[in-house]
């Protein structure tokens, strides 16, 4: 009988760990849609497609995200001297 409990409670942990795995594996799938679906918005908000091949326009979109974020801290820099001799 003892071996019998010991041959339930492994098959009960192997049981639970697929699931474990099974559930992480179904929150990293969502994840991933979920950055893609953010980076795919953010491409489209920078501008139109740069090309019909997805790895040059995401390489354009990551030039325009860089241009942008140089704007953006310039932009910060004006304000702050702005503020500081007002």
């Amino acid at each position: 009988m003892g071996k019998m409990k010991e041959i339930y409670t492994l098959e009960q942990e192997v049981a639970r760990d697929a699931e474990i795995t099974l559930l992480e594996r179904i929150d990293e799938s969502i994840k991933q849609r979920q950055k893609k679906g953010i980076w795919r918005l953010w491409a489209k908000a920078l501008g139109e497609k740069a090309s019909e091949c997805d790895i040059e326009s995401d390489k354009v979109a990551v030039i325009r995200t860089i241009v942008v974020g140089v704007n953006f801290v310039t932009c910060l820099f004006i304000i702050a001297g702005i503020i500081r001799h007002w």
